[in-house]
């Protein structure tokens, strides 16, 4: 009789220890946090997009990496993994709450570059700024933005731009010009040393609409 009443005790214990299990497993899901990225400098010189999307970054396809051509760079880019990162992102944005994501474009196959390539970018929120770091010719730079805006571009739903405070008023004809072209014209705002915009994430998912309701956010 003990043991049948110690048996049952143990049956009630384990079952109880499953559901609790479950309960964590979903919770721990819903409240996952953005991944711990290893800092820049220790990305390994072949990394690869595989091992990109293993690290948790948001993954992009585009047949043009160079900044300042944002139209050529829109009309050739894709979001290929990594929507739930950028909206994790947005929400600790919105929250108040300090925010990284590694976003690893990589060079299409079919683009005019003579390297596919690949390009790596760190976005951070912190204090209301926004935080742009990348290498460039083997330097690290590192670029503050005042703004995060989103359009519902020629090309995707979503067009997501940083912006500089000089030009967080420009509408989005403005920001998808050429920004080496006409550069007098371009720059009536340009104050040498403040940054100005990049496009920096694109994506056809969300609303019908894009994200008009994110537009005049910062």
């Amino acid at each position: 009789m003990r043991k049948k009443a110690l048996f049952l005790l143990f049956t009630i214990v384990a079952v109880f220890s499953a559901l609790a299990a479950c309960g964590n497993k979903k919770s721990s899901v819903e409240d996952k946090d953005l991944p711990d990225y290893i800092s820049y400098d220790e990305i390994p010189g072949d990394y690869t997009r595989e091992m990109a999307q293993e690290d948790g970054c948001i993954i992009m396809e585009s047949g043009f990496l160079l900044f300042g051509y944002e139209k050529q760079f829109s009309q050739s880019s894709r979001l290929v993994a990594g929507e739930e990162l950028w909206e994790k992102f947005l929400d600790l944005k919105e929250q108040g709450e300090d925010a990284k994501v590694r976003i690893y474009y990589a060079g299409r196959a079919d683009s005019e570059q003579e390297e596919p390539g690949h390009r790596i970018l760190d976005l951070s929120y912190k204090d209301e700024k926004y935080t742009l770091s990348f290498e460039e010719e083997g330097e690290m730079v590192t670029e503050e933005y005042d703004a995060l805006k989103c359009y519902e571009g020629d090309y995707h739903q979503q067009e997501w731009f940083l912006t500089g405070k000089n030009f967080q008023d420009k509408d989005y004809s403005f920001l998808l010009r050429d920004i080496y072209s006409s550069r007098a014209n371009i720059f009536e705002d340009y104050v040498p040393g403040e940054p100005t915009w990049k496009l920096i994430y694109v994506s056809d998912a969300g609303e019908e609409n894009g994200e008009e309701s994110r537009r005049s956010e910062k």
